[in-house]
């Protein structure tokens, strides 16, 4: 919001400039959203329909190869222009260039991922893998991967470096699924330039936010993403539920250190980093029994009594 402001500073009231005068400089006429279904694909594909409803939203590139996500984005890539920008998520700064000198559709891209160690919980209890663990459940091949966090790291990657290469993509987003559970977390500043009766906004008003403040398209106002949250649609369902119900096995693996450990290892970190994802600390593993040894004199005969206390 901020950018779109100074980009207008001149103007009375820069929010109600329509945002096709500033969609002029990018020509933004249609969004892609790539990931799957665990990461919430299915639901931000719904509510950028809603929000952007002048827009075409799709879960996918539409070309000869055409399909879902990964097998969609490897297409035929010019090399011959170089038109995007992809923002950094951890550095809020562009990475790539740009070249106006190609005539092309002007698409936006959000990556959206959910973090590693919940998407594989998730992955395993979609499989319906109980019988199998989540060691043997992560050694198996994958979709023509060694195993699914190669599989994984060669879907972010498509995503976001593979998609940077095709001509009629202006801008790359990526978009941590996190971002959507938190508020909006400039609650004040966005109040005093939009306006609302709610006391918080949910977290895609930061997506809302990102793509206005690079492109200048404005959010649908009536698509009712500034209500109060019990009549708000656009609060994203925490990790691993649905509505009220919620799988046990995402929060079981939160707490198991060798579950996060392996992940740690394993994982492609730098894939990770095109995201915002970064290693988590596994939890320490719980204490079930103290074993006091010493001599007799040395006060261990005591000691138990005052650690059971």
């Amino acid at each position: 919001v901020n950018s779109v402001i100074a980009a207008g500073a001149s103007l009375a009231q820069p929010h109600l400039v329509k945002a096709e005068q500033y969609n002029a400089l990018v020509g933004i006429d249609n969004i892609v959203v790539l990931g799957d279904t665990q990461s919430g694909l299915d639901w931000l594909v719904d509510k950028l329909n809603r929000l952007y409803p002048d827009l075409i939203i799709r879960d996918g590139f539409q070309d000869n190869n055409a399909g879902n996500n990964v097998r969609a984005l490897r297409g035929s890539i010019s090399q011959s222009h170089r038109i995007t920008k992809v923002i950094d998520p951890l550095s809020n700064e562009g990475l790539g260039n740009e070249d106006d000198t190609a005539d092309s559709k002007h698409t936006l891209v959000i990556a959206l991922f959910l973090n590693p160690y919940d998407w594989v919980a998730l992955m395993h209890a979609s499989q319906q893998s109980d019988e199998v663990s989540w060691r043997d459940y992560l050694s198996k091949e994958w979709q023509s991967h060694a195993n699914i966090l190669e599989y994984r790291a060669s879907m972010i990657k498509s995503a976001v470096i593979e998609s940077m290469d095709r001509e009629e993509v202006k801008l790359v987003i990526p978009l941590k699924y996190e971002k959507l559970l938190d508020s909006f977390g400039n609650f004040d500043n966005y109040v005093s330039s939009s306006g609302t009766s709610a006391s918080e906004l949910a977290g895609i008003v930061g997506v809302i936010d990102d793509i206005q403040s690079r492109t200048g398209l404005r959010a649908n106002e009536a698509a009712g993403w500034k209500e109060p949250r019990d009549h708000n649609l656009f609060w994203a369902d925490p990790i691993g539920c649905d509505g009220h119900v919620c799988h046990p096995k995402i929060q079981a693996l939160r707490e198991d250190a060798e579950y996060i450990s392996y992940i740690n290892e394993h994982a492609d970190w730098k894939s990770e980093h095109l995201i915002g994802y970064q290693q988590m600390m596994a939890p320490k593993q719980a204490v079930e029994r103290i074993v006091v040894v010493g001599e007799r004199h040395s006060g261990a005969e005591w000691l138990p009594g005052p650690i059971s206390r």
